[in-house]
């Protein structure tokens, strides 16, 4: 496996009906990868929790096919702790990231908070990325 890539994860949310997801990997304080898209459904219903849950799935995912390892940084702080088993899980979304996230845990090298809103470079450039993929999705229907 190569060096640990930073992973930056954080989604968003339109009334309940539209979220989105983004992540961007960072290796020596440059963007190495990014990604996003939207979620339509009743896993809107759980907010920009779906998109979040989302953004670390595509992000584990990412690691997985590039044979990477992740630390992933994050502003919900349930990504770490459904993924830990620190927190209940209370649907269905939550106990099928932490499935996930238990099949595969061996490319993830770690989980960092990061507050949101907090001037952190990669958390503010992620959360324009999904804030920028939900109005890029509004805007088209």
């Amino acid at each position: 496996m190569n060096n640990i890539i930073f992973c930056y994860t954080d989604g968003s949310n339109f009334l309940d009906q539209i979220s989105s997801w983004a992540f961007i990997a960072v290796q020596d304080d440059k963007i190495i990868h990014q990604d996003s898209g939207v979620l339509i459904g009743d896993i809107c219903s759980i907010r920009n929790i779906g998109g979040e849950i989302k953004a670390a799935v595509m992000a584990i995912n990412w690691a997985k096919t590039n044979n990477y390892k992740i630390e992933i940084f994050h502003d919900l702080e349930g990504i770490a702790f459904w993924a830990l088993g620190k927190w209940k899980r209370n649907n269905k979304w939550t106990v099928g990231y932490k499935e996930y996230y238990d099949k595969n845990k061996e490319f993830v090298a770690g989980f960092t908070w990061v507050k949101g809103h907090s001037d952190s470079k990669w958390n503010d450039a992620v959360d324009k990325l999904a804030g920028k993929t939900l109005k890029d999705y509004k805007s088209s229907i």
